[in-house]
């Protein structure tokens, strides 16, 4: 954009990136018994975009579990899609949608190759731990911006691995953020 004289300051948009890192744990009847727990990797990175309260968040996330029988692989998922997040009192709310991409061998007699894209829809709460303290010290308080959180929340994907009912999943971890402007 253009600077006119008369405007002192620049203003940038801020965005926000996220990491999670976390277990996913099989909770329905489509993978509780097939699946172990695996782990959860999620990027998000919140917007300048933000309507009412509510902030537009990018997301990117994987998860793995790990097959209980040899006979079909273990659960892969890519999700990509946007969450809106609102902060309430002490707590952050998220609820999202958008596509899950999985692919290996099914958990069913016969045991075929699957390669499935589709819906999922996502819900998770957090809480930023009061660490800014301690944060604002080191590096002459270039972690002041610095944000670390625990998270928990559910996933539903809509298919895969098996082409019948839904797969359910809690997640769970530690959320490590920080603002960047642009």
């Amino acid at each position: 954009s253009e600077v006119n004289t008369d405007q002192p300051i620049k203003f940038k948009e801020e965005y926000v990136v996220s990491l999670n890192l976390g277990t996913a744990i099989p909770a329905g009847e489509n993978l509780n018994t097939k699946f172990s727990s695996g782990s959860n990797l999620e990027a998000n990175v919140s917007t300048p975009f933000n309507f009412s309260g509510i902030n537009v968040i990018a997301h990117l996330g994987m998860l793995k579990l790990s097959a209980s029988n040899s006979a079909y692989t273990n659960y892969s998922v890519t999700k990509l899609g946007i969450k809106l997040a609102k902060n309430v009192s002490f707590l952050n709310i998220n609820l999202g949608t958008g596509l899950a991409m999985a692919s290996g061998v099914a958990m069913e007699v016969p045991y075929d190759d699957y390669d499935m894209t589709t819906l999922y829809l996502s819900g998770d709460l957090s809480y930023a731990l009061p660490l800014s303290g301690i944060l604002s010290k080191p590096m002459n308080g270039q972690l002041a911006d610095l944000n670390i959180s625990i998270y928990a929340g559910g996933l539903m994907i809509f298919g895969a691995p098996a082409k019948a009912g839904t797969s359910d999943l809690v997640n769970m971890g530690l959320s490590i953020s920080y603002p960047f402007l642009f």
